[in-house]
């Protein structure tokens, strides 16, 4: 098994305001930084990928040029075209991927270990955490409740996520022109619903900074992060 992560970092971050989060500072380093580091000094991570943009690629090749990173991609207009782009790139002796978002920047070593470890005997492993809050579905006029499913039987996708290559081209490459997929598990779950899944245990601390009070919520985590590495 030879893996690669691709660490997607070439959103636009509209609901950030437009700047891009994965540059905005984080303690002594940027979240982008932190997100790569994650994977830099994992010894069965072979291959560190960054996805970029066009507009941010000077600022994230200067920003990483002393990381452990073995190249970088520019995304396409989507997440799932940055992520085929990604796959394209790998060199073919790479036969499993860890995607990841660049936008979570606080991912124990503990999972990374977790999920290489899953993918030793399965094709798709999932990083999940259970919610906190109850969960409800309502309808599509989001007026009435439809459901409350149990919260001890919910679980909430992070990332990293977790496929044998080839898996996850194939399910990309067959959704080609359908509605899009929030995330690579969505996406080979639609094709291949029958696949199964290791669920490995995340870290509420790797949350998503979406919204730029999430950011100063990710910056008091971090004031703890060196004493507590994962």
């Amino acid at each position: 098994m030879r893996v690669a992560t691709v660490v997607l970092a070439a959103g636009m971050s509209s609901r950030f305001g437009g700047r891009p989060k994965q540059l905005e500072a984080l303690g002594d380093a940027t979240v982008l930084q932190h997100a790569v580091r994650a994977f830099a000094h994992a010894d069965r991570v072979a291959e560190v990928w960054v996805v970029t943009s066009a507009e941010h690629e000077t600022t994230t090749r200067e920003l990483l040029a002393d990381e452990r990173v073995t190249g970088f991609v520019l995304g396409g207009e989507t997440r799932a075209a940055s992520t085929i782009r990604a796959l394209d790139t790998l060199d073919p002796s790479v036969t499993h991927v860890l995607v990841h978002d660049a936008a979570r920047p606080l991912l124990p070593r503990d999972t990374v270990e977790r999920c290489l470890d899953a993918l030793e005997t399965v094709n798709v492993v999932a990083t999940v955490v259970p919610p906190s809050d109850t969960v409800v579905v309502l309808d599509e006029a989001g007026e009435r409740v439809v459901s409350m499913p149990d919260r001890d039987r919910v679980r909430l996708h992070q990332t990293p996520q977790g496929f044998r290559r080839d898996l996850l081209a194939d399910a990309w490459a067959r959704l080609a022109g359908t509605p899009p997929s929030t995330d690579d598990i969505t996406a080979v779950l639609r094709v291949f619903p029958d696949e199964t899944v290791a669920w490995v245990d995340g870290d509420r601390r790797t949350m998503k900074v979406t919204h730029p009070d999430d950011l100063a919520v990710v910056r008091a985590l971090a004031a703890t992060w060196v004493a507590e590495p994962g």
